[in-house]
């Protein structure tokens, strides 16, 4: 039979494994992605990633996220961000400063909109929004351009409505399943 010592090992090598399968469970559930899958999940009636679509200028745009919500079609640039964003709509480049260090990237607005004009170039009768979504640690100072959201203001932006929140998103499926047909994958 087995000694009682193999059994506590056995006992603490399965108890060891339950609590790091729990911690990872945990620690993926409550990360900046963790977060952001749920308000997606929350807001979006379905969802379109990596997608190439025509930007109505002879060309192709590529969309990393698009979204059918009650409102119409969402969509998303997301940032992970850390540090304080200095960002405004008419700025080249927005820089973070994080600590005692500063890095720029380019102002996103304007790829945003062009993304936004291209669906809507291609549904004209569907609403179609964009927004940059700031993950992270970042602090959003006011002045920030109207569509720059952190995931809380998402939410609230787009969470459903009312309980007719499914008849409006069922109107735009259509016009959803046409963009599928239109997108091809990156």
């Amino acid at each position: 039979m087995y000694s009682s010592s193999f059994i506590f090992y056995i006992g603490l090598v399965s108890g060891l494994l339950l609590a790091g399968g729990f911690f990872l469970w945990w620690k993926k559930r409550n990360s900046f992605h963790g977060r952001l899958s749920r308000v997606l999940r929350k807001i979006g009636a379905d969802s379109l990633n990596d997608i190439v679509i025509p930007d109505g200028v002879d060309g192709e745009i590529q969309i990393d996220q698009l979204l059918l919500t009650d409102k119409g079609l969402l969509i998303l640039d997301v940032r992970e961000i850390s540090g304080r964003l200095y960002a405004g709509e008419n700025m080249d480049e927005w820089a973070v400063i994080n600590h005692s260090q500063r890095f720029t990237f380019t102002n996103p607005v304007g790829p945003l909109r062009e993304r936004v004009i291209a669906v809507k170039s291609l549904l004209p009768d569907v609403p179609v929004q964009g927004r940059v979504v700031v993950i992270g640690t970042a602090a959003l100072p006011g002045g920030l351009p109207q569509c720059v959201v952190d995931l809380a203001m998402l939410g609230d932006q787009f969470s459903p409505d009312d309980k007719s929140a499914r008849d409006k998103t069922n109107a735009f499926y259509p016009h959803w399943d046409r963009l599928r047909q239109i997108a091809t994958p990156v």
